[in-house]
């Protein structure tokens, strides 16, 4: 018996390829087995990280959360413009009674 790393003279390959053409397709099968065996664990892994592993419902209720507070905003928006708004004009409404009544009493 050899000592290990030496060559003895025997074909170790489990099917060896004659030909180059050979052993490329033998490799390009075996590339493309690893290949689906990679990306099939990796879709498993991406869809784990998701609620009930679905992607689509997830972005669903995120775009909906989104919605909800551009119009929570919008709400509050329009309130602070509506409370200015009434708030002004019943400023000027109070200065437009006082110069009446102001003009109604005379000068002093």
């Amino acid at each position: 018996m050899t000592p290990p790393g030496e060559w003895d003279g025997q074909e170790h390959r489990r099917a060896p390829p004659h030909t180059l053409a050979e052993a490329v397709d033998v490799i390009d099968q075996q590339l493309a087995r690893r290949l689906d065996e990679r990306l099939g664990s990796m879709e498993d892994l991406i869809r784990s990280g998701f609620p009930d592993g679905d992607p689509a419902g997830h972005c669903r209720y995120h775009e909906a959360e989104m919605a909800r507070i551009e119009a929570r905003a919008a709400f509050w928006s329009k309130l602070r413009f509506e409370l200015a708004k009434w708030g002004l004009l019943g400023f000027l409404g109070w200065c437009v009674f006082a110069l009446w009544r102001a003009a109604l009493v005379g000068p002093k």
